[in-house]
């Protein structure tokens, strides 16, 4: 059972993750993996994991949970006396490999494990140790209440809810608000058209870029018109439509011209002209550049979606199909228990 949802919930992630790992090849990768991104340069100790230094860190409580559920799985007299223990005993497994990911004794397996480099962070464990442990602290819960009169089940709760926030509070506390300097300026950074026409950044790096691209390219050749950054020689270019992955431009000249576009050379790019297949081709920088004859010429240029993001799109929607069916069984057997 545990084996199918992890296969079910790669399925429902399959359309993203897929389509990454696939086009790792097209894009600078190498920036992602390189000085502040070198997971070499960003293991903690054990005291950051579970103190309250860091945001990554999780407080006491986890290792609390970690270290009763060992103890409940070595002095357990009998198998049956731990509910779902084998989900206990996998959800266990993870939370020591989790861990484990995250000290430097796991640096061979970071350099070894094809793309695990572009976690960048070995600190990004927490999320799955976050969940394994919430797992591990339910079915414990679990175990503590079982039998129980409800009284008492429910003075646990609220018992185990006030360790919650009592290790939550350090966290809230170190929290700070933005200066109101930073506050003024976020509207300007992220305001889409001052991205445009400002050549601001919107990731870390330019790990984004084809990987034959000019990373200063964008910032050099701005769009003059439109998208348009240049025409060669200089011609009448009107843009009927821009909305990003669909350009619409209309050229009126008398000699040949090549047009060149604010939009980087990836596959997915086709472009029509006057109805018909029109080739592109890629600019030294490393964005789209086409020739246009002679003549009024309506230009249309689109990103549509490569075969292999609708191919496992469709595999996700299939996947999702499968978690509401599971659901289903799982409600119609709960109810026909209750039933009898």
């Amino acid at each position: 059972m545990v084996i199918s949802n992890i296969g079910l919930g790669l399925g429902l992630a399959v359309f993203f993750w897929i389509l990454a790992i696939y086009y790792v090849p097209l894009v600078r990768s190498d920036l992602l993996v390189a000085g502040f991104g070198d997971f070499h340069k960003n293991f903690q100790s054990l005291g950051y994991f579970f103190g309250h230094y860091e945001f990554f860190s999780t407080g006491l409580l986890t290792p609390l949970v970690i270290m009763f559920v060992a103890c409940s799985l070595l002095f357990a007299r009998k198998k049956t006396e731990l509910p779902s223990r084998n989900l206990l005993v996998f959800a266990f497994a993870c939370s020591l490999l989790f861990l484990f990911l995250q000290t430097r004794a796991s640096a061979r397996i970071w350099a070894t494990v094809p793309y695990m480099p572009y976690f960048q962070f070995p600190w990004r464990m927490m999320g799955p140790l976050a969940l394994v442990t919430s797992i591990l602290a339910g079915l414990s819960f679990a175990h503590l209440c079982r039998g129980k009169p409800r009284k008492i089940i429910v003075f646990r709760e609220l018992l185990f809810l006030l360790l919650c926030v009592l290790d939550a509070i350090p966290h809230l506390n170190a929290a700070r608000p933005l200066p109101n300097q930073i506050l003024g300026e976020l509207s300007f950074i992220l305001n889409p058209e001052n991205i445009k026409n400002f050549a601001l950044s919107a990731t870390y790096s330019d790990e984004y870029l084809p990987r034959f691209a000019d990373p200063n390219g964008w910032r050099s050749e701005r769009p003059k018109v439109g998208p348009i950054i240049r025409a060669i020689p200089p011609v009448e270019v009107k843009v009927v439509e821009d909305t990003g992955t669909k350009v619409i431009l209309e050229t009126n000249t008398e000699i040949p011209a090549r047009l060149q576009l604010g939009r980087w050379f990836f596959p997915g790019w086709t472009c029509t002209l006057n109805g018909e297949v029109h080739e592109l081709q890629s600019t030294s920088i490393g964005s789209l550049e086409l020739s246009v004859p002679a003549s009024l010429n309506r230009i249309v240029l689109e990103l549509r979606p490569p075969l292999l993001r609708r191919m496992t799109l469709w595999v996700s929607l299939v996947s999702l199909g499968g978690w509401f069916v599971m659901l289903l069984l799982t409600l119609r057997k709960k109810n026909m228990g209750s039933g009898l």
